[in-house]
């Protein structure tokens, strides 16, 4: 248990003021929040020399560890803060006092309490008489207690081994820590520092010997009626994890304490038995929704689901942040707590009197495991065909042991009992299962009972010669113990064929027939149940239609009830069909959030119609198969498609990091205590290596062209093998900072601090070893000048060409945090200091990053100070968006010059910082990507200038950068793609997110999961990146500036087809299929503006409206037309003042012209080569005009027409005198005009201010309703005008972004800023049903539906910025079918979508019917 502090030698002797003298005999054994503990011999003198007395002791040395003050242990044994600070001091000697009041407490608890440990004596100074080492008296407080070596060891010290209690081990624990709790409390003190170090257990928990002792009443205080003494000196230790949150934040001098803070670590030492961790500040936010434990974890500490509610109950109360909702007092705590005892383990039936049909043996393992329970399900649930004559569910009970055996005490009675009562042994074969003792212990259980013919096997991976126990080999006769070939390259691969061939090969031999016979019998009772189910309801209605027919001749009025009855039973079993596949889609939905794609390929099959399956078309089964098939997918915008093909399972407590090696064959996994090795083909554990300490060994580096790698294990730089896991060769490094291989890997470089004192370092040395022995080939010193510690250097590193050495020192935890570069001639051997100017100040950090880059001779620096926020206690920081800053520097190595420096204030939130070289291009200058967290910049080399900056949505765990931009892996799971030279990138959700680390080689990704410190072990997903099917087709490359999705203002498609127009501000795009034209024109320099206005009928030509000689007296606003297909361009100028153009209608323009002498507005049509305009509509003029009497608000709506696709033109109008507001609609086609009175509409109007021009209009196919967006408000208006209903966004809060009236008139479709659809009755505007759009999203951004447009197949098509979403609404309900990204419109001639990508230009998705959907489905599982 390493917490920083330093503990005393062993063999080191302490004389207390009494005289008495005690050596320490073994490492420590217990770390309190005041104190370390070690077990100690006392000495006495015997002729003439110091001798053991023979009994043992726990001696506990003062030695505090606190969130505001830093201690250390000088040369003399003497803990002192590390820097000269009064208030440090003051706490120390606080502290200090407090340990020596200890003895006289400890007394009066012991007194009343049995599970203490008494103290002997107590000094407040001793002699210190380190090995090696002058004695000298020490200022500290020492206390000597009796020994605690027969108290068992501490929780701390049991979990770094077990990893977790199950639940009935932690609450039987839990029960003895209150009753030992209620005696401290009973005796009139609070113990303030529970916690993993000062609970101690004896005994064997399986056999209920457990014998819990409470030691260390270092930081007890008194208390009375409830409540302690304010505790004025403010000393409360804070032990990490087990600190109630009154003491971490309301500790000012005042502060009282009851038994609730005692009560509160108890509820943290519950979550940390169960998970093997200390709780954090993201446990304790968890919480606040309710589930402070994850389904995960429940299931690991083997709580039942109908304990789960129970169980997050009794943990809210016991942790609730305020003291007045948690337990009062340990009795309370003890009921609940023996009440979930108790139904943890209820009474059982013993497995003597159990009988089973056969017993699964294993190895556990991800597959295997998993192999074992999808195998007991399947032959649990089987129904054998009828004439089997073993009835119809022939196997009631299979046995799998899901614990494993090796803690299992009580083999000999309990699994011995269930191995002699089972008829059959199904083994599952992998190369690790000959590994297992306990597979063999059971195989060769089972063969006392019964003959090896009862023995089937099951293969899940590698061959019978390599996976079969020895058991099983049969004297080298292996096939004729195989049963079942399941072998899959994933999980959900083994568990699909064990759900067919392979259930039947297991199946056959135990019903007492052939696999061939038996599958035929399958295949014919499969057929008869779909016959059966299929045609249900048909068979009922035909025998009621028969039965009817011949009740007619004699009841004829009896016949139409029987065919309504009839009619209801099919309606019935088709409910029954949808029910079935809403549940296999959500069953599938689930398994594509955990990215196995095969698992929910086959779901989402089964819930859709295909050859063998007559069943309706489920939209949501529809869209999970589109997902999980990636066939509306756009690979070069986003990168390819992620498939999920492996999972490791380390089963760590903890990890740091994991290495992939050079050819991405092996993956290393390095935790602690730690070293595992993965096989990435098959995703099994080649080795495992344990070591005293391997916390620093994120520094790990192959040694390219061999198996071998370089490991800091403890103390030592090892070399391993990458096959078996042995050692080479190792070197005992003292003080290592750091290591690297050249840039040709000929040599190790080792950075080590030079000794200076018992942990100080006054120097760097750089250390050239062999890299085949491990032999030092020459060393480099470079002194300091000052004492400091190894971690206080970061970052070392060495130039490509070996000439130049660079690292930084800083001094955590110092106030001023003084920083110096540290610069390296590795030539001459010498040493530049230079100072770092500071970062502005953040008040919430509490430490620099940096990361320090050599391009060429030129060193680059990233700096950041991005803050992290206290959450949970001292010790565990998440980072929260506190402002923080980042800088970059060049330095001149060989001058210690800083050449340049930028820096930018940004927000952090908990990502990694990265400096990396950008590949050069001819002509390119020379650059560099610097990631800190979220921003993101590109960075000249030269000047220093900053060409592009991005900020990413979420924080960057993974950066890879290429000549043409960069890719990053973020937190949430999003795959990020950034394009240098424009400000752009575009996100998409990739992996299953929280991601903490990557690894990748070419188009392979490991991806560990980012809640690894609460789940117990971080799994790691191995995803493939392959281009997804080929519906994906570019249709015209981007031959200018790229464009976006959401700069498409105009769009035409010719009659057939064949070309398609694009238009954005002053430009146009062109694309034509049979000539393979591609164009981009950009209006000539003499046009100002060009705000686009539409298309022409055939799509060929594009319309603007700009102004020509500006800045003149001249200057006039006129229309362009564009021909697309010659580059030409014509104008013409307005034929009246004032025009205000609206659209391009027929090949003819659209413009209104206000009046100000009469306040009217006049719609004209105009055909600018042909004619003069025509006027179409005039609103009604004021009978007075009074401009004093209209609103500003009214004067920005009023007189402002819109036009929209389907031909309609409105113009609001407004006449100050009758304070009447209408609407003037104008129908292009038909020259039809309507007034409707929107009146009632004026003080919405009037409140909007400046917002009023925003108001949108939605008319529904009759014309007959009109909807009314004004913000967060949505109206419904009659061809009158009057008011028919109004909907509100979500809490007042929510815009109106978009509306579409169903065809049918009975739904209004509705979207919200916040990303939902709202489901409305036209009939009274009451709400339907509500449609939440972000589950189904891809990109990042919140989906604002501004464009609806209706596909062929009468779905409705919702556009968003990112991506459109498809949706079914044809059974009064609406589900997403589909989702197609960057989609700018629909073709129906084609029946495809068009989309326009970042980095190829404009591309085409066909629209896929389900039939197509299907038929890549079964494509895809090999059908």
């Amino acid at each position: 248990m390493f917490d920083g502090r330093q503990q005393l030698p062993v063999g080191t002797e302490i004389q207390l003021e009494s005289g008495s003298v005690y050596r320490i005999s073994g490492n420590a054994i217990g770390f309190g929040g005041g104190s370390i503990v070690y077990p100690a011999q006392k000495l006495t003198r015997q002729d003439g020399q110091l001798q053991p007395d023979g009994f043992s002791y726990a001696l506990k040395e003062c030695y505090p560890v606190c969130p505001e003050y830093a201690y250390i242990r000088d040369p003399e044994g003497t803990v002192v803060p590390r820097q000269t600070d009064g208030a440090a001091q003051a706490y120390l000697a606080r502290v200090q006092e407090l340990q020596l009041r200890e003895g006289t407490i400890s007394r009066e608890i012991y007194h009343t309490a049995s599970r203490m440990v008494p103290v002997r004596e107590t000094a407040r100074r001793a002699v210190y008489s380190l090995p090696g080492q002058p004695s000298a008296t020490v200022e500290n407080t020492v206390t000597v207690m009796e020994s605690i070596s027969n108290k068992g060891r501490s929780i701390g010290a049991i979990l770094e081994e077990k990893r977790r209690f199950s639940g009935v081990e932690t609450f039987r624990i839990l029960q003895q820590l209150l009753f030992a709790l209620a005696e401290v409390h009973r005796a009139g003190y609070l113990h303030l520092d529970i916690q993993d170090g000062n609970v101690f257990l004896r005994g064997t928990l399986r056999e209920k010997s457990e014998i819990l002792t409470l030691i260390d009443f270092g930081a007890a205080r008194p208390f009375r009626e409830g409540k302690t003494e304010p505790i004025a000196d403010r000393v409360i230790f804070a032990s990490p994890g087990f600190t109630a949150p009154e003491i971490l934040h309301g500790n000012d001098g005042t502060l009282r304490l009851g038994p609730e803070a005692d009560l509160y670590s108890v509820g943290c030492m519950a979550v940390y038995l169960l998970t093997g961790h200390k709780p954090n500040g993201r446990t304790l936010l968890m919480g606040s929704t309710g589930s402070f434990l994850t389904q995960r974890q429940l299931s690991r500490a083997g709580i039942p689901r109908h304990l789960e509610g129970a169980l997050q109950q009794y943990l809210a109360r016991a942790l609730a942040p305020s003291p007045e909702d948690r337990y009062h007092t340990a009795q309370e705590m003890l009921a609940d707590t023996g009440e979930i005892l108790q139904a943890l383990q209820p009474h059982r039936t013993e497995l003597e009197a159990v009988k089973y049909d056969a017993f699964v043996c294993y190895k556990h393992g991800v597959i295997d495991s998993a192999a074992a329970v999808a195998l007991q399900r399947a032959l649990e649930s089987y129904r054998a065909p009828r004439d089997i004559g073993k009835g119809r569910k022939p196997f009631r009970r299979v046995f799998v042991d899901e614990g494993e055996l090796s803690s299992c005490a009580d083999f000999g009675c309990q699994i011995r009992q269930a191995l002699k009562n089972s008829g059959w042994l199904i083994v599952i074969c992998s190369p690790q299962t000959p590994t297992s003792p306990w597979v063999k212990l059971e195989i060769d259980t089972f063969l006392e009972y019964h003959d090896r013919s009862r023995i089937l096997a099951v293969l899940t991976a590698g061959e019978p010669e390599e996976s079969y126990p020895p058991q099983l080999m049969g004297g080298g006769q292996t096939g004729q113990v195989l049963a079942a070939d399941a072998r899959g390259a994933t999980e959900a691969e083994v568990r699909r064929l064990l759900r067919r061939d392979a259930l039947l090969k297991v199946a056959a031999p135990m019903l007492g027939t052939t696999f061939d016979g038996l599958k035929q019998r399958q295949r014919i009772y499969r057929i008869r149940r779909i016959a059966a189910a299929a045609g249900l309801a048909f068979a009922v209605t035909a025998g009621f239609a028969a039965f009817a027919g011949n009740r007619a001749k004699v009841i004829s009025g009896q016949a139409a009830e029987i065919n309504r009855q009839a009619e209801r039973i099919q309606e019935e079993y088709t409910a029954s069909l949808i029910n079935e596949s809403r549940f296999l889609a959500e069953q599938a939905q689930k398994r594509l959030e955990e990215n196995d794609t095969l698992g929910a390929v086959e779901l989402a099959l089964q819930a859709l119609p295909s050859e063998d399956r007559d069943r309706p078309v489920l939209p949501q089964a529809q869209y999970v198969l589109s997902q999980a098939l990636g066939v509306y997918r756009t690979p070069k915008t986003i990168g390819n498609y992620a498939e999920n093909v492996g999972l490791i399972d380390p089963d760590l407590v903890n990890y740091y990091s994991m290495y992939l090696n050079e050819d991405g064959s092996r993956l290393l996994v390095v935790s602690d205590k730690t070293i595992q090795c993965w096989d990435t083909q098959t995703m099994t554990k080649c080795w495992n290596l344990h070591g005293e300490s391997i916390y620093n060994t994120s520094r790990v580096a192959f040694l390219p062209g061999t198996d071998q790698v370089l490991a800091e294990i403890g103390s030592k730089l090892s070399c391993l093998d990458m096959e078996t896991g042995a050692i080479q060769w190792e070197v005992a490094v003292e003080h290592l900072i750091g290591f690297q291989l050249t840039a040709d890997s000929g040599t190790v470089l080792v950075w080590q601090g030079t000794e200076g004192g018992l942990m100080d370092c006054t120097g760097i040395d750089l250390v050239r070893l062999s890299p085949e022995t491990g032999r030092e080939l020459s060393r480099s010193s470079f002194p300091l000048g000052f004492s400091f510690d190894s971690y206080d250097i970061q970052e070392l590193t060495v130039s490509r060409d070996g000439k130049w050495g660079a690292g930084v020192y800083f001094e955590r935890l110092s106030d001023e945090r003084p920083q110096k570069l540290l610069l390296m001639d590795l030539t001459r051997g010498t040493l530049r200091q230079v100072e770092l100017e500071p970062l502005p100040a953040n008040e919430f950090a509490m430490e620099e990053r940096q990361r320090l880059c050599f391009v060429g001779d030129q060193l680059l620096l990233l700096r950041d100070n991005s803050a992290l926020a206290q959450m949970g206690d001292g010790y565990h920081w998440d980072r929260v968006s506190q402002g923080g800053a980042s800088a970059i520097e060049r330095y001149d190595p060989a001058t210690g010059r800083r050449v340049w420096r930028t820096e930018q204030t940004h927000y952090s939130a908990g990502g990694g910082e990265w400096l990396l070289e950008v590949p050069q291009k001819d002509g390119q200058e020379e650059c560099v990507l610097a990631v800190s967290d979220r921003l993101c910049q590109r960075v000249a080399l030269k000047s220093g200038a900053v060409l592009d900056s991005w900020t990413l949505e979420s924080p960057a765990v993974d950066v890879e950068v290429r000549e043409d931009g960069f890719r990053t892996v973020n937190y949430d799971g999003s795959l990020t793609n950034a394009f240098f030279d424009r400000n752009y990138l575009y996100s998409w959700r990739q992996f299953q997110g929280p991601v903490s680390r990557v690894c990748r080689k070419d188009n392979t990704y490991y991806i560990a999961d980012g809640e690894q410190e609460e789940e117990e072990s971080g799994l790691i997903r191995k995803y493939r990146m392959s281009a997804p099917p080929e519906n994906y087709q570019v249709l015209a490359q981007g031959t200018e500036e790229r464009w976006k999705p959401e700069d498409v203002q105009s769009l035409g498609i010719s009659p057939d087809g064949a070309s398609l127009t694009l238009g954005q501000y002053r430009e146009g795009w062109y694309w034509e299929e049979s000539t393979g034209t591609n164009r981009q024109i950009t209006l000539p320099d003499r046009y100002d503006g060009g705000e686009p206005l539409g298309t022409s009928e055939d799509g060929k030509r594009l319309y603007f409206h700009a102004r020509v000689d500006k800045g003149t007296e001249n200057v006039r606003e006129v229309l362009v037309e564009l021909d697309m297909t010659t580059g030409k361009t014509r104008q013409a100028e307005y034929p009246l003042k004032y025009a205000k153009p609206l659209g391009i209608w027929k090949d003819r323009l659209v413009f209104i012209v206000s009046d100000s002498s009469e306040d009217t507005a006049t719609v004209y049509l105009w055909d600018p080569w042909q004619s003069e305009p025509v006027e179409l509509a005039q609103s009604p003029a004021a009978s007075r005009r009074d401009l004093s009497k209209i609103p500003q608000a009214l004067w920005d709506l009023s007189w402002n027409g819109k036009m929209d696709a389907q031909g309609w033109v409105r113009v609001p109008y407004y006449l100050p005198e009758e304070k009447h507001l209408g609407l003037m609609e104008l129908n292009l086609e038909t020259e039809e005009t309507k007034d409707r009175d929107i009146s009632w509409l004026l003080p919405e109007i009037q409140e909007m201010g400046d917002w009023a021009y925003q108001v949108a209009f939605y008319p529904d196919e009759t014309g007959e309703i009109l909807g009314i967006a004004l913000q967060d408000h949505f109206y419904a208006t009659d061809q009158a005008g009057k008011l028919l209903f109004t909907v509100s966004g979500a809490d007042g809060n929510a815009q109106v972004k978009g509306a579409c009236f169903l065809p049918d008139g009975s739904r209004l479709a509705m979207s919200f800023s916040q990303g939902t659809i709202g489901f409305y009755r036209t009939a009274d505007g009451e709400l339907i049903e509500t449609l939440d759009l972000l589950p189904s999203c891809q990109s990042l951004s919140t989906p604002e539906i501004s464009k609806w447009e209706w596909t062929k197949e009468g779905r409705l098509l919702a556009y968003a910025d990112e991506e459109t979403f498809l949706l079914d609404v044809s059974d009064g309900t609406a589900q997403v079918a589909a989702v197609i990204p960057s989609c700018i419109a629909y073709d129906p001639y084609g029946n495809r979508y068009l989309t326009l990508d970042n980095d190829d230009g404009i591309g085409q998705l066909n629209c896929l019917s389900v039939e197509e959907l299907v038929s890549w489905g079964e494509k895809l599982l090999g059908r």
